[in-house]
């Protein structure tokens, strides 16, 4: 069979599959009827804002002091963030000549982000690693 011939078979099978493939279901209007309308879309309980049932601290509950000066600072300062972000790398392979390759790895990246000054600059830099753990 030619390559057009399989396109055409493909194209065609296609186009059967779409044609006759039952259509879902629909809601019925009296179902609809029954659920109640928020008044504005923050009221809406969805699984995305319950999250796995872990609350997020509020921005400075950690540090109060620091967070209690910050509103005072000018933004290049007050938006300034340093973040860890930490990784573990585990590598293992087996070849065939039955020889076993394993490295593990800690390491990851620092990043510091200022904000910014009269709003046109803001400085940035990350630093990587990675160690060997014996």
């Amino acid at each position: 069979m030619s390559i057009r011939a399989c396109q055409l078979a493909a194209t065609l099978l296609t186009v059967a599959f779409v044609s006759f493939h039952p259509a879902p279901a629909r809601a019925v209007e009296s179902d609809l009827e029954d659920q109640t309308v928020a008044e504005s879309v923050k009221e809406v309980d969805t699984k995305l804002s319950t999250g796995l049932g872990e609350e997020k601290p509020p921005p400075g509950a950690r540090l109060p002091r620091l967070w209690s000066v910050l509103p005072d600072l000018p933004p290049f300062l007050r938006d300034t963030r340093l973040v860890l972000k930490p990784r573990m790398y585990y590598f293992r392979r087996s070849e065939e000549d039955h020889n076993k390759r394993e490295a593990s790895t800690f390491g990851g990246s620092l990043l510091y982000r200022s904000g910014w000054f009269r709003e046109m600059l803001s400085v940035g830099a990350e630093v990587f690693t990675t160690q060997k753990i014996e």
